[in-house]
């Protein structure tokens, strides 16, 4: 028995011993497959992750390069105007962000089907990131609308950046619930405090080289291929007769590229006819500096953030006159409070100011505003006269086009005349037909100097302003002209002190203007403008604008000026800025070459005069600015009977008329 028992053991640790060497085997080989699966998975996940980065990498070139010049990288842009990014959404980071995301839901369907022996499932979802720990601001935000793609420009310090997260599983690799935050970003830093030659005074013209500094990092890291991979452009303001000019250095005005380090560069350029003005507490050279690195990713920075300057008021305080039927001299003294002094001005990009038409002188040569969207700018005002109360106000972004007018005169006796094309189109960029158009008021005396700065949003995502988003935005004045108006009762500029009713031939009879039967009169096609009380439309009568000779020899007025009124009241662009009314000013033209007779009908010529007329309602005033510009085609005599009996420059008839003054010009 002992013997036998002796065995047993033997025998069970034989086969225990076995058992372990089996196990040991097992272990062996399952570690070796798992090692080399492990290795395969993780080689795949890697490259699934740098695909998905190179992916996000060209969605936010698309959208950059779009942003920036849609006309130079067409090609590449007009292939998604089916998808939205057509040339009226380049500046529309929101069609962008829709593609890129289309696209990526694209590439994880491409994703599972190219690796589908894995078992792979992939997806991402969009991150919060921070961009820039000084400027709290600048983030990508997790939500659809404004997050994947964000961009900071226009600043010295600029980014271009894109983020999601990506989520991976390998059922058939053992890798499951991998995740990573990918980020891909192009920033630009530029030095904004460009050193001065020895010699050379702030505001004089220079012509001569130019050193800039700046550093580019690609995904934070220095980069250090924008000249053998990248690409470089320079944009610097040129003063010349008055007048500013952007302009692109070209190739052969680059004097030295140096790649400095740590992704610092050092560029000098020949300049010509440029200038040092000052921004703040430095001075530099108005500039603007566009990288491009080797994905095709852009960044855009400026070497200033605002341009300001000072609006003085030279009105007199006490003027002098002699009332009518007297032979002395008597003064009339402004008040103490004028709360009603209030201009209505327009900048344009070389920053020379329009009021009524008139170009006001300038003294100095503030920075221009910058080539960008007109989205993006804004302008702040002053109060009382002192830069602590500088507030943003509404501005008006307005396209006018010098004409020489009228057209069909002969060349020696035609004037230059600005005349507007309507509210801007809010997709463009700023340029020399626009002017930006802003109130400032003097509400008192003693304030005779004002201060304005003109700066800029450096989101890209940033929309124009509009009253459903900003009271500040919303105004009191409209352009009433129902759709649905069978009796043609209204074509209304409304303001809260009045209401003016445009008559043309497109709008014949006024209402309230009634003859003692109560039919509205006719004015067969007659322009001119009917005056109503605001609160209660009551009719004062029509405002003839012109008028030359005497019907039938009366003292009426016979031939006036006849055509249409053309109403700038909304903006263009997309569909959604059409709806955006104009916040400070509605302006109707009237540019004809035919005069008519109100009281015949069919009496119309076309060998008398040529009119233009530029009419304002304009919010927060009380007074109708008016511009009648009047070119006679011949003259008359008294072979013209009639025709050559009188002369109107303006008349108001009925009851309505200026309680303080009227003015002329």
């Amino acid at each position: 028995m002992a013997a036998r028992g002796q065995f047993s053991v033997a025998a069970a640790v034989v086969i225990a011993v076995s058992l372990l060497l089996v196990t040991a085997y097992l272990y062996s080989s399952q570690l070796t497959f798992v090692e080399t699966r492990s290795r395969a998975a993780a080689e795949l996940v890697a490259s699934i992750a740098g695909d998905f980065k190179r992916a996000l990498a060209s969605m936010l070139s698309l959208a950059t390069r779009c942003y920036f010049n849609y006309t130079e990288y067409r090609s590449l842009c007009s292939v998604f105007t089916a998808e939205g990014l057509d040339f009226s959404n380049r500046h529309n980071m929101t069609a962008a962000r829709a593609i890129a995301l289309t696209f990526l839901n694209t590439w994880l369907r491409a994703q599972v089907d190219a690796h589908s022996g894995y078992g792979l499932r992939v997806r991402y979802s969009l991150i919060r990131v921070q961009l820039q720990a000084d400027r709290p601001y600048r983030v990508i935000p997790a939500d659809p609308r404004e997050g994947l793609i964000k961009c900071y420009w226009y600043y010295p310090d600029s980014i271009s950046a894109a983020a999601a997260r990506l989520e991976v599983d390998l059922l058939k690799g053992g890798v499951y619930g991998w995740k990573a935050d990918i980020l891909v970003t192009l920033s630009l830093e530029v030095n904004p405090q460009i050193e001065m030659p020895e010699g050379v005074e702030p505001g004089d013209l220079y012509t001569g080289p130019i050193t800039v500094e700046f550093r580019v990092l690609q995904d934070s890291m220095p980069y250090s291929s924008l000249f053998s991979e990248g690409r470089l452009r320079i944009y610097y303001a040129s003063w010349s007769d008055g007048e500013v000019r952007w302009v692109k250095v070209r190739p052969s005005d680059y004097l030295d590229l140096e790649y400095v380090g740590n992704g610092l560069y050092r560029v000098v350029f020949k300049a010509v006819n440029t200038r040092w003005v000052q921004v703040g507490d430095y001075y530099t050279v108005p500039m603007a500096v566009v990288v491009e690195d080797g994905r095709g990713i852009v960044v855009e920075s400026l070497t200033y953030t605002y341009t300001s300057f000072a609006v003085v008021k030279r009105t007199p305080d006490e003027v002098y006159h002699m009332p009518e039927y007297s032979s002395t001299w008597e003064s009339v003294e402004k008040p103490l409070s004028t709360g009603e002094e209030v201009y209505t001005l327009e900048l344009t990009w070389n920053t020379t100011l329009f009021w009524l038409g008139r170009q006001l002188p300038r003294a100095g040569e503030p920075p221009p505003v910058p080539l960008i969207p007109i989205k993006q700018l804004r302008v702040n005002v002053t109060s009382d006269g002192t830069l602590s109360t500088l507030r943003e106000r509404p501005v008006q972004y307005e396209v006018w086009r010098r004409v020489w007018w009228p057209p069909d005169a002969p060349e020696s006796e035609r004037i230059a005349v600005w005349v507007p094309e309507g509210l801007a189109d809010l997709t463009m960029d700023y340029n020399e037909s626009v002017r930006l158009v802003f109130q400032v008021a003097f509400p008192r005396r003693d304030i005779r100097r004002q201060y304005v700065v003109v700066w800029w949003l450096d989101d890209l995502d940033t929309e124009p302003p509009d009253c459903r988003h900003n009271p500040l935005y919303c105004s009191c004045i409209e352009y009433y002209d129902p759709p649905d108006d069978p009796e043609d009762l209204y074509r209304d500029l409304r303001h809260p002190a009045y209401t003016l009713e445009l008559l043309d031939v497109e709008h014949r009879r006024a209402r309230g203007y009634v003859d003692a039967e109560g039919n509205r009169y006719d004015y067969h096609g007659v322009a001119a403008v009917v005056v109503h009380d605001s609160s209660t439309d009551a009719c004062f009568g029509p405002w003839n604008l012109y008028a030359v000779g005497t019907y039938q020899g009366s003292y009426l007025g016979w031939y006036r000026p006849y055509g249409e009124w053309r109403v700038f009241y909304r903006y263009r662009g997309r569909p959604e800025y059409e709806q955006i009314e104009a916040p400070i000013r509605i302006i109707a033209v009237l540019n004809t070459s035919l005069v008519g007779n109100v009281y015949e009908e069919g009496d119309v010529r076309s060998d008398l005069y040529d009119t233009l007329v530029l009419l304002e309602v304009v919010n927060g005033t009380r007074y109708v600015p008016v511009r009648v510009y009047v070119y006679w085609k011949r003259g008359v005599s008294a072979s013209d009977g009639y025709l050559s009996n009188g002369l109107w420059f303006s008349t108001l008839m009925g009851g309505g008329f200026p309680e303080m003054f009227m003015y002329l010009t």
